[in-house]
């Protein structure tokens, strides 16, 4: 129930900071933050309680490498897939504004926001501050798309752990306590079983 309600959170704030323009002030930006920053460090705990709880202690290890892979993985992917997204978002959206410009100086401009400035800075006083107006849309507008596939995202997640997350942790197999002087063995051939792996 936790992890579904502020991932809810999360995708509500995403949704509002798709609406953001550029005259939008920065105490909606704050605004628009606060879910978000909510809903991320919330659902950090509980997630990596239930992947913990899910294997056996002499698997802990291996159960935090996958905590850690999962998070890594979800980072890159989403830097990967969120920025290529706001990539051609600016592209679109600048693309009309770039026709009268040199082919060198248009690709410049497509690169990014800060691209298009630095082209607009060595334009006439009315074509750039054209070009600069049009780049700070197109920016806000490819963030704008970005951030709605990113709602959308974390809004199927927040589902789908509503449905499929156990409340509570399953409890693990129980065990026997070891003999007297066999857990030292025990221990000692777990080693040896992992260096003989390595």
């Amino acid at each position: 129930r936790v992890v579904g309600s502020v991932l809810t959170l999360t995708s509500l704030g995403l949704v509002m900071f798709s609406t953001l323009g550029t005259a939008s002030a920065v105490g909606f930006v704050y605004l628009a933050y606060v879910p978000m920053m909510i809903g991320m460090s919330v659902s950090m705990s509980p997630l990596t309680t239930l992947i913990m709880s899910s294997v056996p202690p002499t698997r802990a290890g291996i159960g935090s490498a996958m905590n850690d892979t999962t998070r890594e993985l979800g980072g890159a992917l989403g830097v990967a897939v969120l920025g290529s997204l706001l990539s051609t978002g600016f592209g679109h959206a600048l693309g009309p504004s770039l026709r009268d410009l040199p082919s060198g100086s248009a690709a410049a401009a497509r690169t990014g926001l800060a691209g298009a400035l630095d082209v607009a800075g060595r334009l006439p006083a009315g074509s750039a501050e054209s070009l600069r107006a049009a780049a700070r849309s197109a920016y806000v507008t490819g963030m704008g798309n970005a951030a709605l596939v990113a709602a959308a995202v974390v809004g199927l997640t927040a589902f789908c752990a509503s449905k499929l997350l156990p409340s509570l942790p399953s409890p693990g197999p129980a065990t026997e306590p070891a003999p007297h002087g066999a857990g030292a063995g025990a221990q000692g051939g777990d080693l040896l079983d992992a260096v003989g792996a390595d």
